[in-house]
């Protein structure tokens, strides 16, 4: 009745990302052999004998279909890692997911050469148009660029290689259809158009505290080498570098005279290559290249936007916190329609990307100083795990720092 596909979303659902699910399921060889042992209470191995009945009574085989019909309504694409289709370089990687979401052209991710660019979200207008020639050039050599999706330095890269006429890939820390994404916009639908957005996690999922930490496993396993562009002491970025050091990725920092950073200058010590030009990157994966596609002509082109024709008017990037608000007489954006998004227009929030309620409120609250999970808690009539959560969005957009016992800062 049940064909693999629906026991690896199963077992994705519920063991996915645990080391016992993942040796029980190499004892068995197989996610129907695992299932039929633990549906039986007969699971030989023992792994999993403190898990909970509960667990897997709350995820059945029937919701694995109702998956697989929401992915079909929605035109989603579902990749298994049994798959020929499932990206080669993922399956390396000793965490990879057992299966990919996809929305856009999933044949991407068969791509040879792959190049991640990652960096802050909150970035300067030289840096992102830095970012942008960067990801710009290494397209032009024929290598897909792959990043997360966010404000600042990703959405750099992302438009960097869509306007080369080359190809990128989003990686999502939420559920395909989550209205997490919404704060890019129209900007969604225009790296959909370019390439693909792939996630781990089930359909409209929300964002939670692991979401970013782990994606970002996903950003360096999928690529041949990562570039972090910028980052400070503490980024996000230098966990991806972290899980591509673990992958044995090559990583790039770019030569401080294009861009300096605290968090590369780290990496610079710890061993990172140097980036120039797209050249630092593409010519030792030259080989790699499928046949006719690696192109020179771009490898040694500057990136600095002084020696550039393209300005920093001449790029559209969603998310800038420049603009205060909006004009009344400027309409919503698509996007922002099909979901009947409300944009805040208070003059603590209307420069803001699009936050979930609860991080907008805790942001305000913040504005009186530096507070403390528990009193979030409290002001917010609301429980710590949410709090948790909220906090964990704001400081992935980069507006808040969380200090060691509960205590969160607004930035």
């Amino acid at each position: 009745m049940f064909d693999e596909l629906t026991y690896i979303i199963w077992y994705h659902r519920l063991l996915g990302k645990t080391q016992k699910g993942k040796k029980a399921l190499e004892y068995y060889g197989g996610y129907k052999e695992l299932y039929e042992a633990v549906r039986c209470g007969r699971e030989a191995t023992g792994l999993l004998k403190n898990t909970k009945p509960e667990k897997f009574e709350a995820f059945s085989l029937i919701d694995a279909e109702k998956v697989r019909v929401d992915c079909e309504v929605n035109e989603w694409h579902m990749i298994p890692c049994t798959s020929p289709d499932y990206p080669k370089a993922l399956l390396e990687i000793k965490d990879y997911p057992h299966i990919l979401f996809c929305d856009g052209d999933k044949n991407i991710l068969s791509r040879n050469v792959m190049f991640s660019v990652v960096g802050s979200r909150v970035a300067s207008g030289e840096n992102e148009l830095t970012v942008y020639n960067m990801a710009y050039n290494l397209a032009r050599t024929g290598a897909v660029i792959v990043s997360g999706a966010a404000l600042g330095i990703d959405s750099a890269a992302h438009l960097g290689a869509i306007n080369a006429g080359g190809s990128t890939v989003g990686v999502l820390g939420c559920g395909l259809g989550n209205s997490y994404v919404d704060r890019i916009g129209d900007f969604y639908d225009e790296i959909k158009s370019s390439g693909v957005y792939i996630s781990e996690m089930f359909p409209y999922e929300k964002v939670t505290m692991s979401s970013f930490p782990d994606r970002n496993r996903i950003i360096s396993g999928l690529c041949n080498a990562l570039l972090v562009a910028c980052a400070s002491e503490d980024s996000g970025s230098l966990n991806t570098a972290k899980h591509a050091k673990k992958q044995k990725r090559r990583i790039f920092v770019p030569h401080e005279s294009i861009i300096s950073s605290k968090g590369c200058d780290l990496l610079k010590n710890d061993g990172a290559d140097i980036f120039y030009n797209a050249g630092s990157m593409a010519y030792p994966f030259r080989e790699f290249y499928e046949e006719g596609l690696f192109n020179e002509e771009y490898c040694e082109k500057s990136v600095l936007p002084a020696e550039n024709s393209v300005k920093r008017d001449d790029i559209y990037l969603p998310g800038k916190r420049t603009v205060k608000g909006r004009n009344p007489s400027q309409k919503m954006s698509k996007r922002e329609e099909k979901n009947n998004i409300s944009v805040p227009q208070t003059q603590e929030t209307s420069d803001l990307p699009l936050l979930s309620e609860q991080a907008r409120k805790i942001y305000d609250i913040l504005a009186d100083g530096i507070v403390d999970t528990e009193t979030l808690t409290e002001l917010t009539n609301t429980d710590i795990i949410s709090v948790q959560i909220a906090l964990s969005e704001l400081e992935a957009e980069g507006l808040v720092k969380c200090y060691p016992g509960g205590k969160a800062e607004r930035l």
